[in-house]
C-alpha cells in the first residue's frame, strides 16, 4: 500500500519519475520502498536468509547513551549478546558499484497526474559524497533552498509570491548523487517557476 500511495502524492511522483530520467538502469532510479511486483514475491525465508547473511556482529555499530557504568554495560552485554555470533559465516561483500552513465542534456518532461497543483523539479547529476566538491555542493544548497532565509524561498516566494512549497538538495550518495531544485506551484505558474529558477 505504501508503494501504491506513491503515485497518490504529487512530490513522491514527481521524484520517482526525476530519477527513473536522471539514473536509468542503475539502483538510485529505483523506489527504496521496491516496486509491487518484487516484494509481493518476497517470502518469509527470503527475508531470514537477508538477515542471517547480513545481520552479523562484524556488520553492527553498538550505541550507548545513558546513565550506566561501562561494568554494568558489559554485564548487560554479555548477557545478552554473547551467543550472537558469525557462525562462521563471512560479512557480506562491499555491494556492487553500478557507475552512473553520464548524460548530456536537457530533458524537460511533463506528466499529466490527477492533481490539482504544479510540480517543478530541476536536477543535475553531482558528484559522490566523496569528491573533494561534496562539501561546496552542500554549502550551496543550503543557501540556495535550505529553509526561509534560503535565495529560493527569498526570490521565488517573498519576492514573486509563488510556491508553497520549495527547497534544494543535495543527497550524500557513495556514487553519483544529484542536485536538485524544486518548488510546488500553482498549475499556471509552473512557467515562471521555470524561468526564475533557471
Amino acid at each position: 500500500s505504501e508503494i501504491a500511495a506513491v503515485e497518490d502524492h504529487i512530490a513522491d511522483a514527481t521524484s520517482r519519475e526525476l530519477n527513473r530520467r536522471l539514473y536509468g538502469p542503475h539502483p538510485y532510479a529505483r523506489l527504496v520502498l521496491g516496486e509491487s511486483s518484487t516484494v509481493e514475491s518476497l517470502t518469509r525465508e527470503d527475508l531470514a536468509a537477508y538477515h542471517r547473511r547480513v545481520c552479523i556482529p562484524r556488520n553492527a555499530v553498538l550505541a550507548v547513551v545513558g546513565p550506566i557504568r561501562r561494568e554494568a554495560l558489559q554485564a548487560l552485554l554479555d548477557s545478552t549478546l554473547s551467543a550472537w555470533t558469525t557462525n562462521g559465516r563471512a560479512a557480506p561483500s562491499r555491494p556492487q558499484e553500478f557507475g552512473v552513465a553520464v548524460r548530456v542534456g536537457q530533458e524537460i518532461v511533463h506528466l499529466q497526474k490527477k492533481f490539482q497543483q504544479g510540480y517543478l523539479m530541476i536536477a543535475t547529476l553531482a558528484p559522490p559524497v566523496g569528491s573533494p566538491d561534496a562539501p561546496a555542493l552542500k554549502l550551496a544548497s543550503a543557501m540556495l533552498g535550505g529553509g526561509m532565509s534560503s535565495r529560493l524561498f527569498m526570490t521565488l516566494r517573498e519576492r514573486y509570491g509563488l510556491g508553497y512549497e520549495l527547497a534544494a538538495v543535495y543527497p550524500s550518495k557513495m556514487e553519483t548523487s544529484k542536485f536538485v531544485s524544486y518548488i510546488g506551484v500553482d498549475p499556471s505558474q509552473l512557467d515562471a517557476a521555470y524561468r526564475l529558477m533557471m
